[in-house]
């Protein structure tokens, strides 16, 4: 199976040093870079891996696209590349948030399996050429749109299962996708604007906040046809918080190096669906336009 990875940021690199093993080629915004770089695990240990940059000719031979690219980005490079993508090509996207299939219908009508892939990894570039793995995680995957072929499919799944550390399949996808955007709903925003790790998060102002948050997002899923339960989604937030106390946010991060964030996808994606069935989302809304102010 000959795979292309989109993205040669962290997680882009992150993923191409599981797969290097594999048939995998490099796609990234620069049309020239060294097809090297410098992987550090996560106990410290470094090698050095090469691997293919990708021309239209691997893009379109591609049995599988792991797109490693902000939320932000993925309609668009979808779109860049979609003449080249073939009709069985799986689509795999490692994103934060929701919305990017809908979004991903407007401009791409083709009918290939795509894929959302929940991954708590962690991963810090060092320098462009450089990445260290500090956080192993989970990684989870599942069919969000289009229709699979089912040899393809398990093929994919064989592969990520014997390279990719802690990977499963589930059918459930889409509730797990719920859980996630949660947990960023509750954290990103607040550390972002605050400017504050997440262990702070643990203070009553801020968990009074989140328990606003996480309620509205509860009533406009169950209009999406998914039932969420308050009490599991504060305690598996919580533990995020504990777990990730001297962590900083990505949407932090962006905001610090003065670059977009993912709040569309995130709290934006609550206010956009308050606003379409008509319920109001005060606290989400006022995050998401929050951080829409300090990122502009």
């Amino acid at each position: 199976m000959k795979i292309l990875i989109v993205g040669r940021g962290a997680m882009g690199l992150l993923f191409s040093h599981y797969l290097i093993d594999h048939d995998i080629s490099v796609k990234a915004r620069a049309t020239s870079f060294t097809d090297i770089f410098s992987f550090t695990n996560i106990y410290g240990l470094s090698s050095q891996h090469h691997f293919n940059p990708a021309s239209n000719k691997e893009i379109a031979n591609a049995d599988c696209i792991i797109c490693c690219v902000k939320s932000y980005d993925v309609s668009t490079v979808i779109a860049e590349i979609a003449p080249y993508i073939k009709s069985h090509c799986a689509i795999v996207l490692t994103n934060n948030g929701m919305g990017i299939i809908e979004q991903l219908q407007k401009t791409f009508s083709r009918s290939n399996p795509i894929y959302a892939l929940l991954t708590t990894m962690a991963a810090k570039r060092l320098s462009p050429s450089h990445i260290i793995h500090t956080g192993i995680g989970k990684n989870q995957m599942g069919l969000v749109s289009g229709k699979a072929n089912g040899q393809h499919e398990r093929e994919l799944i064989n592969i990520l299962t014997n390279s990719v550390p802690c990977f499963t399949y589930t059918e459930q996808i889409v509730s797990l996708q719920w859980q996630k955007l949660a947990i960023n709903c509750a954290i990103n925003a607040l550390t972002a604007i605050n400017n504050v790790d997440n262990g702070e998060l643990k203070g009553l102002y801020y968990r009074n906040i989140i328990a606003d948050a996480i309620k509205e997002l509860i009533v406009v899923a169950k209009q999406e046809g998914m039932l969420l339960n308050f009490d599991n989604l504060i305690s598996t937030i919580v533990d995020v918080i504990d777990k990730t106390a001297n962590n900083s946010s990505s949407m932090r991060v962006d905001v610090l190096k003065q670059q977009e964030t993912e709040i569309d996808f995130i709290n934006g994606f609550i206010y956009r669906l308050g606003q379409k069935h008509n319920i109001a989302t005060p606290t989400n809304t006022k995050l998401y336009k929050q951080v829409k102010s300090i990122s502009n």
